[in-house]
């Protein structure tokens, strides 16, 4: 019983993240398809820092009946404990994380926001 009272104050500080994963194989050759992908994950930092919602020119509790706007809104809120899983073929070196983020910014004008936690799993 003890040990089951001890459990139950641990806190874990990922509980509640959601993972949003991207199976990119080349994320960081520069093309087309990976401005795309970076400009996902940089909506995703957006979202993290809470930007969107006051980036927004219309509200959904304009345009929709009721108080459903206002659930929309708390989904966009809650969205800001969300990390981002990057699956590659890349090889992995030392300062790979930096260099990606660097090379995006330098190639297509598209900066990460340091709020969001970016992982690149290397397949």
């Amino acid at each position: 019983d003890n040990h089951n009272n001890n459990n139950n104050n641990i806190i874990n500080e990922d509980d509640g993240t959601f993972v949003i994963a991207f199976f990119h194989p080349h994320c960081s050759s520069g093309g087309g398809g990976e401005r795309v992908l970076w400009k996902s994950i940089q909506a995703l930092g957006e979202m993290k820092e809470g930007h969107l919602l006051n980036r927004r020119t219309k509200t959904k509790k304009d345009t929709l009946p009721g108080n459903i706007g206002d659930i929309h809104d708390a989904i966009l809120v809650n969205c800001r404990n969300i990390s981002v899983v990057v699956y590659t073929v890349d090889e992995p070196t030392v300062n790979y994380d930096l260099g990606v983020t660097e090379k995006v910014k330098e190639r297509f004008g598209i900066v990460i926001s340091k709020k969001l936690r970016v992982n690149f799993v290397h397949l």
